[in-house]
This record gives C-alpha cells, structure tokens and sequence, in this order.
C-alpha cells in the first residue's frame, strides 16, 4: 500500500496498530524487501521454511502482499539497505 493511503485508512494495518506497539516497515526503496514480503506470505500461509512453496488458497491479505511485492520490485532508485 502506498504511504498516503496507509495514514489515510483509519482500518490499515498501521493505524490499527498500538501506540506503543512495535512496527517493521519495509520500503521500496529497499532491494531486499520484495524477497521479504514473499517469504512472509510462505510463512503466513503455512509453509515450512525448507519448503518454500506457496499454496493456492491464499488469503486476500497474502495475495495483496504479494501484489506488494511487485510493486516493490518496479520501484526506480533501489538500493541495499544502510
């Protein structure tokens, strides 16, 4: 999800965060975070780390990840993390 559309929905997952709870944000920006978006939907659905394989019925939270992820990956400017 875009930054603007993220602060903007009262229901998105950073706005239904804690105050005080801890977050992870990952970027565009970064070349790793694709990869790592992917390999939380392995986990989320299920998968054993030693079989990465991603099944069918994901939910529509992993598909929209996923749809994340590719966008990640067409993001100009892309570097390794500082």
């Amino acid at each position: 999800m875009e930054k603007h559309l993220e602060v903007s929905d009262q229901t998105s997952c950073l706005n239904k965060a804690h105050h005080n709870e801890p977050l992870f944000v990952l970027r565009a920006q970064d070349r790793t975070a694709a990869e790592v978006v992917r390999y939380w939907v392995y986990l989320a659905s299920g998968g054993v780390p030693h079989l990465f394989h991603l099944p069918k019925d994901l939910s529509e939270k992993q598909v929209g990840a996923l749809k994340v992820a590719r966008e990640m990956e067409s993001w100009p400017d892309r570097k390794h993390p500082d």
